[in-house]
């Protein structure tokens, strides 16, 4: 008979939440803040240094990254302060179904 380890579960959901929200991070960044495929690109490759970055941070740091807003993130990332159109465009992202 199988056994389900607890803390295998837990890390198992925390590295499903933690995926997701780098997507949403990464779908802002193309939909809200990207202007064009170069700009797209070049943020794609700060998310990519910025995972990383948070990925070795103290567990602390990875705690106040998990949770922020990926529309602040993605702001940062891009460089960008968040106007209310940003706002705007993020919460019907957030509402939108989910792509296949």
């Amino acid at each position: 008979m199988a056994v389900v380890d607890p803390n295998q579960v837990v890390d198992v959901a925390f590295r499903t939440m933690e995926e997701r929200f780098w997507h949403r991070v990464a779908e802002t960044l193309d939909r809200i803040f990207a202007n064009g495929r170069g700009q797209a690109a070049e943020y794609r490759r700060r998310l990519g240094a910025y995972r990383e970055q948070v990925a070795h941070a103290p567990a602390e740091e990875q705690l106040l990254v998990y949770h922020s807003e990926p529309l602040d993130i993605a702001a940062d990332l891009a460089g960008a302060r968040v106007t209310p159109g940003h706002i705007a465009a993020y919460h019907k992202l957030e509402h939108a179904p989910a792509e296949a």
